[in-house]
C-alpha cells in the first residue's frame, strides 16, 4: 500500500472562470487516471491543506511534515506528497531535514499543467513515483519530473534550485539526478548526493512567517534593515562571489554583528577564489559549503523555532 498525501497545487487544480485554482474533485481524478493507465489501485490518502503553492508559508511545511509522519506510522511502502511546482523545492528541501524520512521514499510530486491539460507531466511524474516505491528503489525524499525533453528523472530533494523565470523546468546543484526512467525502467545515475544537510525531528510548530533573510545579488545593491531577523543567507552569483567592495554590505555586517545575527553565504564552491571572497573572514560572513540556499533555509527556519 502507498500512501498519497494532497495538498494541492497545479496538479490539484482546475481551470474556472479562465483563472488556475484548486479542485478537490482533481485529486481523485489523479487517482482514477493512473488505474486507467497501469491498474493499480492500493492508496491510502490524506489532504491535510490544499492551496496553490505559491501561498505555501512556514506552518504549512509543518502540517504537510506532521501529516507524512502520521502516515508513515501505517505501515505504507512509502508517500506521494502532490504538491505545486513553484515552491517544491522548499518542501522537499523541508521534508529531507527531518530524520525520520531518510528511512522510506517520500516522492513529492507537482505538474507543470492541470491534468486536464494533453501538455500535463503529472500523471508520468506521479507514476514514477508509484514505480519507485513499489520496486525499492532508494529511501529518502526525492522529486520525480519529466522534462521538455521527455526524460523522467528522480532527483534528491535537496539538490534542487529555483527556478528560472518563465519556464517550469528543474534545475539542481552540478545537474545531479539520483536516476531517470528509459523505456519504462528506472536506471540510477551512480551520481553521489552533492548537497548535505543536517537532519531533525518532525517539528512540533511554526508560525506563518520565517525569520530568516535570504538575499540575492544584483549590481548597485543595497541592503535592508536588519533587526527584525534571526540570520541571513547572502546567495552568490554563479562564481561564489558577491560584490565585498560595496560599502553597503560593510554597513549591512557591521549591523549583523551589532545585534548578533549570524551571516551565512552559500554559492561559493571548491574551486579557486576570485580576490573579492578574501574579505568573506574578515566581514564576519560564515560560508557554508555543499548545500543550497533553499536547505540552508529551511534549516535555520528548523533550528530557531
Amino acid at each position: 500500500m502507498i500512501g498519497v498525501i494532497f495538498t494541492g497545487g497545479t496538479i490539484g487544480s482546475s481551470i474556472s472562470d479562465g483563472y488556475i485554482s484548486t479542485d478537490p474533485e482533481m485529486r481523485y481524478m489523479l487517482l482514477k487516471m493512473y488505474k486507467e493507465s497501469c491498474g493499480y489501485d492500493d492508496f491510502v490518502t490524506d489532504a491535510p491543506c490544499t492551496i496553490l503553492s505559491e501561498n505555501i508559508n512556514c506552518s504549512d511545511f509543518v502540517i504537510i511534515a506532521e501529516a507524512v509522519h502520521k502516515m508513515m506510522l501505517g505501515n505504507v511502502e512509502g508517500i506521494i506528497l502532490t504538491h505545486g511546482s513553484d515552491t517544491i523545492q522548499y518542501t522537499a528541501s523541508f521534508l529531507s531535514c527531518i530524520e525520520e524520512f531518510t528511512h522510506i521514499p517520500v516522492m513529492v510530486v507537482c505538474s507543470n499543467y492541470v491534468l486536464t491539460d494533453n501538455r500535463a507531466n503529472g500523471l508520468r511524474n506521479f507514476s514514477a513515483a508509484v514505480d519507485f516505491i513499489r520496486n525499492k528503489c532508494g529511501n529518502g525524499v526525492f522529486v520525480p519530473y519529466t522534462g521538455r525533453d521527455g526524460i523522467t528523472k528522480i532527483y534528491y530533494g535537496n539538490t534542487l534550485l529555483r527556478h528560472h523565470i518563465y519556464s517550469d523546468e528543474i534545475y539542481t546543484v552540478n545537474d545531479c539526478c539520483y536516476g531517470d526512467y528509459a523505456e519504462g525502467e528506472f536506471s540510477p545515475s551512480g551520481q553521489a548526493n552533492p548537497c548535505k544537510n543536517k537532519l531533525f525531528p518532525v517539528p512540533a510548530g511554526h508560525g506563518k512567517y520565517s525569520d530568516v533573510l535570504i538575499l540575492y545579488p544584483y549590481p548597485g545593491m543595497k541592503y535592508p534593515d536588519i533587526k527584525e531577523y534571526k540570520a541571513v543567507i547572502l546567495c552568490t552569483y554563479h562564481s561564489g562571489t558577491i560584490c565585498t567592495a560595496s560599502e553597503k554590505l560593510k554597513e549591512f555586517m557591521q549591523n549583523a554583528v551589532r545585534y548578533n545575527i549570524p551571516v551565512y553565504l552559500v554559492g561559493n564552491g571548491d574551486g579557486t577564489d576570485y580576490e573579492s571572497c578574501r574579505l568573506y573572514d574578515g566581514l564576519g560572513i560564515k560560508i557554508l559549503k555543499n548545500i543550497t540556499e533553499i536547505t540552508a533555509y529551511t534549516e535555520l527556519i528548523l533550528q530557531i523555532n
